[in-house]
Parts: structure tokens; C-alpha cells; sequence
């Protein structure tokens, strides 16, 4: 193999991971509005109204808020200041859902 050809790979992948890296680690807030859940990050801010969620999970460590096929939204339990603040979420999505909440 040309040293080149993989080096040039090599520096390409290591900055594509330097990139998901700092976006994985970027910090973002969840808004809960009567439209729906408002993801803010520093970069974008996105809305995802509340008649596109098909089902409420909640497990011990998360809330997992399928849309589609195959795309969630996982908010894990950590994020919230303390337990009462987890309860008042999953009684506040419950209800502008209207949906019953699945415990896992």
C-alpha cells in the first residue's frame, strides 16, 4: 500500500473523530413548551413537537421518546438536578402526549 495513500487516510480519520468528539461532548438543554421538546446547543436549536412521538419509555437510567422507525430521543436520568425533577418531566410529557408512560 502507498505510505501516502495511508497517511492521508490516517490524518482523515483522525480528524473526523476530533470532530464527533467535540460534538459528542457539546453541551445541550432540553425545553420543555406546550409545542414540544426544544434541543439547544451551541451550534443549532431544534424543536420536536409533541404529536411526533409514538410512545413514552421510561427505564431506570433514561427516557427513551421513539419518533420514528428508527430515531430517538434518549434523555438520561443524570441530567435532571434531582429525582423530583425527573417525575415532574415524565408527568409533564404524559401529559401534552397523551400518552401512558412505559416502564422498562
Amino acid at each position: 500500500m502507498d505510505i501516502l495513500y495511508r497517511l492521508r487516510m490516517e490524518y482523515g480519520y483522525r480528524l473526523g473523530f476530533l470532530k464527533f468528539k467535540k460534538d459528542y461532548e457539546e453541551s445541550r438543554k432540553f425545553i420543555v413548551n406546550d409545542e414540544g421538546l426544544e434541543l439547544q446547543a451551541s451550534s443549532y436549536k431544534t424543536t420536536f413537537y409533541w404529536k411526533a412521538f409514538q410512545q413514552i419509555i421510561e427505564s431506570q437510567n433514561a427516557f427513551l421518546l421513539p419518533r420514528k422507525k428508527k430515531q430517538y430521543i434518549v434523555i438520561p436520568k443524570r441530567a435532571f438536578n434531582n429525582p423530583d425533577d425527573a417525575i415532574k418531566f415524565s408527568k409533564l410529557i404524559a401529559t401534552y402526549t397523551n400518552q401512558q408512560i412505559k416502564k422498562v
